[in-house]
């Protein structure tokens, strides 16, 4: 007789949201404070991992470059550049935090999943979204602005540009682009 074992369920892909870039911005609009505008910034228009945005710090930023050193996954750390769009949600946070404990967000990782899909919820996006997404988001975004996977992978701070491609999604718009010659 054969024993039978159940499918190990796959692991859950990050996807970008649909609403891209306008849906972050529309989650910034929902947001009830600076540390949830920080957490989307820092989730959505840097590209950190969440464990890594609730660990931001005042001191992660160097002020004359723009850029956030940011210690990753296996203690690897990265500069990550902070455009405009992001400093403009987050900068309230790091004014906050410099008169306190120097950390941006002060959420636990499951009230930041939370409060990330709530937003989401209030800014009427399409889909329930995922705190990964944000994530994804950022690295579809870079991609479709710059057509290089290599930097995405460099921005995201992933050993394997396999990891990489998994975070980028195909807009129709760039399907419908790749075939009209």
């Amino acid at each position: 007789m054969l024993d039978y074992k159940a499918p190990t369920p796959s692991k859950g892909q990050p996807h970008p949201i649909p609403e891209g870039i306008e849906g972050l911005e529309l989650m910034i609009d929902r947001s009830r404070n600076a540390e949830q505008r920080a957490l989307i910034a820092l989730c959505g228009f840097v590209g950190l991992r969440l464990g890594e945005a609730l660990s931001c710090k005042v001191s992660w930023l160097n002020p004359h470059t723009m850029q956030l050193t940011v210690r990753g996954k296996g203690d690897k750390e990265r500069r990550v550049p902070v455009s405009p769009r992001a400093w403009a949600a987050m900068s309230e946070a790091f004014t906050s935090a410099m008169t306190g404990d120097g950390y941006l967000i002060h959420y636990q990782d499951r009230g930041a999943r939370k409060t990330l899909t709530t937003l989401g919820a209030k800014a009427g996006l399409m889909r329930p979204i995922a705190s990964h997404d944000l994530r994804a988001t950022f690295a579809t975004e870079v991609f479709n602005r710059t057509g290089n996977m290599r930097l995405v992978q460099e921005l995201l701070g992933h050993a394997n540009i396999t990891t990489t491609e998994v975070y980028t999604g195909v807009t129709q718009g760039a399907l419908v682009d790749g075939v009209d010659f």
